[in-house]
Order: structure tokens, then sequence, then C-alpha cells
């Protein structure tokens, strides 16, 4: 017997099987009860859930059977996971795939089998549910049901198992990085070059770092009782306060100012102080004050002042005057540096892509998302080019040579599951040139735009395709029915005696009506085929892909009459007989129509059916209304 070939993700399927920790674990209820379920309603002797492991076949949970693992070579399941659907074999003994199988010869003789696969959260199969009997047999369709749906159980306890191991597996790494980044946040803040305090709106200092408990000349403890007002002049103190009410009303982000505080022993000393407001999620907001020492550079300026009084009589210190220039011109540089890493900060921390890019397709600057986004240091992305990291398969060229004529382009591409829009924007040639790339993640967008298309679709009361959905779904059968050939059929069906139960009983009753009409019609054709509700009592059925039109739309039209034999139990307990009138238009291939026009012969069949006494169906065609039953 030839072993099943491995799926082509078999990999991503082994990583998920250690991932939810199954296989070798012992026996449980949650798994357990659903096995005897599917022996005691299918009335087989043998019911398994099944994990296909690298080199064998383990039960987690196992009914009728002593083992708890076969080699996967002579497995059925390694078949069945193979297919999206149920696999059933009537009879293994004459089937070419199985009938020399170990365990179809010998013990436990298996005769019949059918196992429906179970998919992850992503869709891989990564075993089965199935039922095995020693007797060969067949499933009725309303036990291949009755499996899939025991089959699903199945998968909602293995995606809750999922679910928890995601979340795990987020919870530590959020952990980790929090731990990392609040470990990098104190060692920048301790061993920083200049002073760090954050300090109240009242101006308390809730922390300050070591360099500014030298600089100030009291300890972290100290500083914690005092406030502004014991190191500043009342002038200062007024402009300081000043400031940051702006901040805090709004009008401006930060501010920057030369100020001459009073320290210990009537010492003066100038510091120059930028203040920026942190509003932390789980903290009050406060400043982020960052002091720095300029006595040197005052005392420079006050020096350089009094050189320029006496330069043309002083012309030896024309020199010092020149080293006091450069000295404050490196503190302007040291300033520009500081602003440069303020922009850093500030687009390393946007959710999206920024950069500016050469007109060669060289990065010149980029954010730190780019990290995120494409897996690699952001901070050597500089000088590679722009196919290095988006690859050849996104065809920037056209783009690219569009924004470089000066147009601003705008497309949106996928990523390893990530929408995003990109933008880019010329760049002035007194700016450098090039062009700015921004890209934003619209995965959102377009998850809630899909589901408002499907929503759009779908019958709210039933959980059908609507009129707008079946309309969309025959005019492409028309259009495949060209290609294949074969006919198919359009049924319009009316509900008999439907307004009597809305007078009788009211609307809410009517509701579960519909709803049980819905699923017997459901229950009466294939999966392949269509049930959708127009409206009110109004239903349709669409069949493609039959071979003889007539005969399966007959066949059809009979399930359901017999469907609607049973009486519908309303939910105070009380119930209703109702049948049905069915209007049914074949189109044979090579007949030109549209689809109003089928639609409008299948009810044109159906109120045919109507007027000759109700709870029968009416054939029509091309050339008019035919039997009826």
């Amino acid at each position: 017997m030839p072993a099943a070939p491995k799926p082509a993700d078999e990999d991503r399927r082994l990583a998920i099987l250690q991932q939810l920790e199954l296989l070798d674990s012992p026996p449980e209820e949650a798994f357990d009860r659903i096995t005897r379920l599917a022996a005691r309603m299918l009335q087989v002797p043998i019911a398994l859930v099944t994990l296909i492991d690298e080199d064998r076949q383990w039960f987690k949970s196992c009914q009728g059977l002593a083992e708890r693992q076969t080699p996967r070579q002579v497995s059925f399941c390694g078949h069945a996971i193979l297919g999206r659907e149920l696999m059933e074999i009537p009879d293994a003994t004459q089937d070419s795939l199985f009938r020399d199988n170990p365990v179809v010869t010998g013990p436990p003789y298996v005769r019949f089998y059918a196992g429906y696969p179970l998919k992850s959260l992503e869709g891989v199969r990564l075993g089965t549910l199935c039922v095995i009997d020693r007797v060969p047999r067949r499933l009725s369709a309303t036990e291949r049901d009755t499996l899939a749906d025991l089959a699903g159980l199945v998968e909602e306890e293995l995606h809750a198992r999922e679910v928890g191991c995601v979340a795990r597996a987020t919870q530590n790494a959020l952990e980790a990085e929090r731990a990392r980044r609040e470990a990098q946040f104190r060692a920048t803040f301790e061993q920083a070059a200049v002073g760090i305090a954050h300090v109240t709106p009242g101006a308390h200092w809730l922390r300050a770092n070591q360099r500014l408990c030298e600089l100030l000349g009291y300890s972290a403890e100290v500083l914690q009782e005092m406030d502004f007002s014991n190191f500043l002049g009342d002038d200062d103190l007024a402009r300081v306060r000043a400031a940051a009410d702006r901040m805090q009303a709004g009008v401006q982000s930060g501010f920057q100012l030369d100020l001459q505080f009073h320290l210990a022993g009537q010492r003066r000393h100038w510091f120059h102080v930028t203040v920026s407001m942190a509003s932390p999620k789980y903290e009050e907001p406060y400043f982020i004050v960052v002091v720095e020492d300029i006595q040197a550079r005052k005392e420079a300026q006050e020096n350089l002042a009094r050189l320029n009084v006496e330069l043309e009589a002083r012309v030896a210190e024309r020199t010092a005057v020149l080293n006091q220039t450069n000295a404050a011109l490196q503190g302007a540089l040291n300033e520009v540096k500081h602003t440069r890493n303020q922009l850093r900060s500030l687009t390393d921390n946007i959710p999206g892509l920024i950069a500016h890019v050469g007109p060669d397709m060289v990065y010149r600057f980029n954010n730190a998302t780019y990290g995120d986004w494409f897996g690699v240091r952001y901070l050597h992305l500089a000088g590679r080019h722009m196919r290095e990291i988006w690859g050849e398969r996104e065809h920037l060229d056209p783009y690219v040579d569009r924004v470089l004529a000066g147009q601003r382009v705008q497309f949106e591409t996928l990523r390893d599951g990530r929408h995003v829009e990109i933008s880019l924007v010329p760049v002035p040639e007194i700016a450098g040139d090039g062009y700015y790339v921004l890209g934003y993640d619209i995965t959102a967008q377009k998850t809630a735009q899909a589901t408002m298309e499907r929503m759009a679709q779908e019958d709210t009361l039933t959980g059908l395709p609507n009129r707008r959905a079946i309309m969309k779904r025959v005019t492409e059968a028309i259009a495949r029915q060209q290609r294949h050939g074969k006919p198919l059929v359009l049924m319009f069906l009316d509900l008999d005696g439907f307004k009597g139960v809305n007078d009788r009983h009211g609307h809410d009753a009517g509701d579960e009506v519909l709803r049980e009409f819905a699923r017997r019609l459901t229950a009466s054709v294939r999966a392949t085929d269509t049930v959708a509700r127009l409206g009110g009592d109004e239903f349709t059925i669409l069949l493609e892909d039959v071979t003889s039109a007539r005969h399966d739309a007959v066949l059809v039209a009979d399930k359901v009459a017999n469907a609607m034999q049973q009486p519908i139990v309303l939910e105070g307990g009380e119930s209703v007989r109702l049948t049905t009138s069915i209007g049914i238009a074949l189109h044979l291939p090579g007949e030109p129509t549209k689809v109003d026009e089928l639609l409008d012969r299948a009810d044109a069949a159906m109120y045919v059916a109507k007027r000759a006494g109700k709870n029968r169906y009416v054939i029509t065609d091309q050339h008019g209304t035919g039997e009826q039953h």
C-alpha cells in the first residue's frame, strides 16, 4: 500500500502540532465526549480524534481501540488531511489504495472509513475526526452533516488551545520588550551627559539623574523636596511658568530658555534648559527637563563682548576672539545635532514608513518602522537600494519614474499579509532632490471593507445569500455554462399560508418559520448548490453542474416537498404545517437568456403552481410552462 504524500505545508503543520502540546498528552473529556457522540450517533464501533505527526498517527481521543498510535504510512487519515472535505471509503477491501493495508487485512479489520479534516486557525490540516466500521456501509447526507458538525466542535477546541498558545507567546514577548525598554530608559537616563529631570506641572521635581544632582549640588532625595522657585529669580520664574502654561494649553509643544540658577552659597550659574511635555498612559502628565551647563559659554560671550570693544587696540587678542567664536559655533552645531535627534525620535515613533530616497533609488534616511516591517537593522539601511528591501516583485520602476518627473504617486501593495498604502512625494532640489516614501498599514480598513461587502450580500434573518448575491451567482453560473456546456436550473419557492402564521402567531413566529424553511431547503440540496432568500417568504435554489436538468429539478423539488411534511414547532410549543409552491425554470446550454428573464420564468411558473392548488411544482423552459406535479 503506498503511503500518503506529505502536504506542501508539512513543516508549518508540524510546528503548530508542537505548539499545541497535544501529542502524547493524557485523554481529555473535551475530546472524548465528541468521539463518544460520534460512535453513538453514527452507530460505529470505532471513533477517533487523530493528529498526524511526522512518522505516526496519534490518537488524542479513542473510542473502540486499545492502541494510542499507529505508523503514519498505514494510516487512512494521512490521506484524509490532503483534502478539504470528508473522505469516505465504503469498502476498503474493494479500494485499490487501501485493500492491501495491514489494518484492512488484519486487526482491526477496517472495512468502512469516514474522516473529516481538522484545520487550525490559519487553515492548516492537523488531523481528522474519523469513524470506522468492520462492515461495509455508506453515510447518509444527514450522517455526513453530523460528522461535519462534530468535527467543527473538535476544531473549536483546537482553536481555543491555539489562541491560548498565541496569547501566552504574545504576553511573554510584550513583557520582555517592556523590561528591555525600561532598562534602556534607565541606562539612558542615568548615564546621560546632561542633567535630566521629570517635573510636575506644579514645578516639583519627581526624579533626577546623577548628572543633574552634580550640576545643582543636591542629592535626588533633597531635590524632591524643592521646586523651581528655590533656584530662580522672580523674572526667570515668571518666564518659565508662562511657557509651561502655553504648553499645557497646547499652544506650543516645548520651549528652551537660558536661565541663571541661584545655587547653594549664593553662587549663580548659567544653564540652558529644554522642556517638553510627556503624557504616559498610566501616569499623570509631567515635564521632561534637560539642563545643560552653559556657564563657560556665557562667560565666553561676556569675554567676547569685552574683547570686541578693545579689538582695534589689542590685535594680539584677535586670536582669542576667533577661538571664542569657534566655541560658540560648536555650541550651535550641538544644538543642531540635538534638534536632529529630536526629529529622529519623532519619526521613529510614527506607526508608518518614512524615508528619503535619492533619484538613484538609494535610501538616504529612514525611520525605525522599516526595521519592524522588513526585519532589517534600520540604522544600516542608508546607502542600500530599494530593490534590496522591497524585492523585484514590487515593480517599483513605473512609480519611481513618475515621482522623479514631479508627480505625487500613490499605490497599494500586499507585504507579508499586511496591506500597505504607499505614497511617493517629490523632494525639491533645494532639499536634496529624490523623493519621500510614506507607507501606512491599511489592513484594518481592508478587512472592514471585506466584511461590509459580505454583509451586503447576506440575508440577516436566515444567513442565506440575499437577492443581490443570487443575481450575481446566477450571472456567473450562466457564464460558466458557456464553458462546460451543462444545463442549470433556477427554482422559485413561496410558502403557502405564510401570511396566516404572521396573523395568528405574530412576526417573531413568522421569522422562526422562515429560518426553519431556509434550513430545510439547505438540507435538501448539495453543498455546491445555492439557496437564497429574495425577501419575505420567497426563496430561490440554483442548481449547477447537473446531468439532466428536468430529472435533477424534480428530485430536488420532491426532497423539498417531503421536508415540509414535518410540522414546524414554534418556540412556545405550538406547531404549524406549511407547504410550498415551486416554479422551476430550466436553462439549457446555448439558449440565450438574461438573469432577470430566468428569474421571471421561475416566478411565473410558481404562480401557475399557486393557482393550480398550491403544494406543487411547475416546470418551464424556453418554450413555456411544462408539466405540473
